[in-house]
């Protein structure tokens, strides 16, 4: 016991010293613990807001791709409806031309010769090519338009 004889010379306002010192040594600890995690969450906040202008430029990059497409889309039903309708309008003249032309309405009886029917798959494949090629075609063949009577 020794220890404890030695630790009463030391006098109250030493004692009241070292206990000071303690909690300033804990509160430094824990402010500097604060600062780092105030440094942690700012880090966090700048990457979040990163991340946040990152995906607002994808999103708008997307509206503007789904604006550019439903354009082209509705162009491309806008052509579709020309294209019907004057399709509708070309069979339409046919189909009056069958009835008021005698000479027609006999050969439109008459199955196409397979020749005739074999060059016209002939050149639809060529058309069929070139419109794959081409953006803007209807994707109507020439064999779609040649299915007509053949025979038995």
């Amino acid at each position: 016991m020794p220890f404890l004889k030695m630790l009463r010379w030391v006098s109250g306002w030493l004692w009241a010293v070292i206990a000071l010192v303690i909690a300033a040594f804990l509160l430094w600890g824990h402010i500097q613990g604060l600062g780092a995690e105030r440094d942690e969450a700012i880090g966090q906040l700048e990457t979040s807001r990163l991340e946040v202008a990152v995906l607002e430029s994808a999103l708008e990059w997307r509206r503007e791709q789904a604006s550019r497409q439903l354009q082209a889309l509705e162009a491309r039903e806008a052509e579709l409806q020309r294209v019907r309708a004057e399709h509708s309008q070309q069979l339409g003249a046919l189909d009056q031309l069958e009835q008021t032309d005698e000479e027609t309405a006999d050969w439109a009886g008459v199955a196409v010769p397979g020749a005739v029917r074999d060059w016209m798959r002939q050149l639809s494949g060529e058309v069929n090519r070139t419109d794959r090629d081409d953006p803007g075609s209807t994707g109507v063949s020439v064999e779609a338009i040649t299915r007509t009577k053949t025979p038995d």
